[in-house]
Formats: C-alpha cells, structure tokens, sequence
C-alpha cells in the first residue's frame, strides 16, 4: 500500500513506494469520469514505450479479467499511455505495473453499485487473486531459472496502490 490514510501522494511518490521496496507488482486502482453518464465500462492501462515489460503486460490481463468478472461492464480492453505513475523510469525494471480504471463513477448505477460493501469486497477479492496470480507466475518461473541455473532467489513482493 502506497497509503493508509485519505492524504494523496503524488504519483513519482506513489511509483517510488513500490521500487524503495522493490515490489514485484504494482498496481494503480482507479475509477474513471466522463461527462456523459451514460458511458460505462473497464480498461486496464500499460506504460507505453520500450521499457514496459512482458510482466506489465501479463499483470494488466489479469487485472483486467478478474475485474471484468466482477463488474460484468464493456471491456474496454487494455491500453497503453505515458501515466506518470506507470513510467518505467519511477519503478525498478523488475516491477510488472499497470493501472485500472475499474468503472465509470459518473454512472449513476454504478455509483450506487460502488455503495454496497459485499460488491467492493468482490473487486478487491479479484484484484488480489490477479495480483497473487501475476506475482505467483512471475516467482515460478524464476524458481525455474533457479534449478537451471542453481542461484536462490528472494520471496516476491506485491504494492498496491489505492
């Protein structure tokens, strides 16, 4: 967690929790906005650029299709910006990020869906087994390099911001 309180880090700060902790995944949990109420639906962003890794790519899936259970909104799919929260430049390049913009706020359903504790419960239940299934991936395949290659490795690590 980047923050346990209401006070708003900055993204470069937000970004620079996960790498001063080398975190293995990050994850930007966002809801969107648009003037028109009547747009709905979830997108899961990756940094666009060279350096966005295979693992962001891999993570923004996940993301994306436990959310897309949970909500049962329009795939909006998976898309690639420069979010300053997402720059490769603010994150170690072992970091698999991306960010999800889970519905649309200004939906006025939705806004009241987001009331209920047992629907918040379930997309939180699905960002951590996306979570948990992208950190789990990325530590078995390690693991496997590890028997080739006889070196140990560390236990991964999972940053989540909020």
């Amino acid at each position: 967690m980047t923050r346990d309180t209401d006070v708003n880090l900055g993204l470069r700060d937000r970004a620079h929790v996960a790498r001063d902790n080398r975190a293995d995944a990050f994850l930007s949990i966002h809801f969107n906005g648009d003037e028109n109420s009547s747009i709905q639906g979830t997108e899961t962003w990756v940094y666009t650029g060279t350096q966005t890794t295979a693992a962001s790519y891999r993570l923004a899936e996940l993301v994306q299709a436990e959310t897309l259970q949970r909500t049962r909104y329009r795939d909006r799919g998976i898309r690639a910006n420069n979010f300053g929260v997402l720059n490769p430049a603010n994150h170690s390049l072992s970091t698999a990020a991306c960010l999800v913009e889970i519905s649309f706020i200004t939906n006025e359903p939705d806004e009241t869906r987001l009331a209920d504790e047992n629907y918040r419960l379930r997309l939180a239940e699905g960002l951590a087994i996306a979570l948990y299934d992208c950190v789990t991936q990325r530590f078995q395949l390690l693991e496997t390099r590890e028997l080739i290659s006889g070196k140990e490795g560390e236990a991964p690590t999972v940053d989540v911001d909020g």
